[in-house]
């Protein structure tokens, strides 16, 4: 039994792979930002609600001082302009909505700095490999592996509402591989591409958010 599992974790080892990023960044330098600043981030769509959360998440996690407006609280000061249905589907949308007169007063109610727009997917393909079960793939008697490929993609647009500019994109491509190794059981080793597009996402945001922080000195 030691050997078996010894031969298992070997396996699963040997099969885990390195991601792939593919990674676009046009953020641009804004004045009068600090790490303090107070922060939104809406999704695009319902969809997109997990990676708003995660992105939330993580922004705290490098800025903890960074003030987070819950995003139900920024629809309602500004409703009906942003909700899913009527809110900016572009960034030229988006600014000709955020220049609206009638919009700077309830921008200034909610007091939020920077908007970040937030619009993700994950997509995965089918299990195949040289793999097999005697009664499919959740059954006993299982030898071999299969594998599917998987794919995160997170792009965001973000504002700066205190100076009425964009700060530019992010758009951020995870590739990795979800391998079921097999071996009397499937051994399942999941491919962590949200939570990488996530983080690499966050970083790119909380370091524009620092390096202000940092030249407004």
């Amino acid at each position: 039994m030691k050997n078996i599992n010894i031969f298992i974790l070997t396996i699963i080892i040997s099969l885990f792979g390195c991601m792939k990023s593919q990674i676009e960044d046009s953020l641009i330098t804004s004045s009068h930002l600090y790490q303090a600043t107070t922060i939104t981030i809406l999704s695009k769509n319902p969809d997109d609600q997990n990676f708003a959360e995660c992105l939330q998440k993580e922004l705290k996690k490098d800025l903890p001082n960074l003030i987070v407006i819950p995003e139900y609280r920024f629809r309602n000061a500004l409703f009906p302009w942003f909700e899913y249905r009527t809110a900016p589907k572009d960034a030229e949308e988006l600014s000709a909505t955020l220049n609206k007169p009638s919009i700077q007063s309830y921008l200034k109610s909610v007091g939020v700095e920077i908007l970040v727009y937030v619009h993700g997917e994950t997509s995965q393909s089918d299990l195949d490999g040289p793999g097999f079960c005697g009664g499919g793939y959740g059954g006993g008697g299982c030898l071999g592996y299969v594998e599917a490929d998987r794919e995160t993609h997170i792009a965001t647009t973000i504002w700066n509402l205190k100076e009425g500019i964009s700060l530019g994109n992010t758009d951020i491509h995870v590739q990795g591989k979800v391998r079921v190794p097999m071996l009397i059981i499937p051994l399942p080793i999941p491919a962590f591409t949200e939570g990488s597009a996530c983080s690499e996402t966050a970083m790119r945001i909380s370091d524009r958010l620092s390096k202000n922080s940092l030249e407004d000195k």
